[in-house]
């Protein structure tokens, strides 16, 4: 375990082969988004965590850009997903 991970945590999560330490973070998000992220994710046969984890890659990595506060849109409206 990592010097930093121990700074920033007391609670460890088991890594995913060939994944590095993880360690545990909790975030708010609204309860249906939550449960439709989890619904899909088990559809999809993936775990919640790799999906959260591949988003903040993608975010860190310039795959994924979200407004700024000049272009901060108060509403998002995404078409209707088909029922799973």
């Amino acid at each position: 375990m990592t010097e930093e991970a121990q700074t920033h945590s007391r609670t460890y999560a088991k890594p995913e082969r060939g994944v590095e330490s993880t360690i545990s973070r909790s975030l708010r998000v609204p309860i249906e988004l939550w449960e439709a992220a989890q619904a899909k994710a088990a559809a999809d046969g993936v775990l919640t965590n790799r999906v959260i984890t591949e988003l903040l890659e993608g975010y860190v990595h310039g795959v994924y850009k979200l407004p700024t506060s000049t272009t901060l849109t108060v509403t998002k409206t995404y078409p209707p997903q088909p029922a799973v």
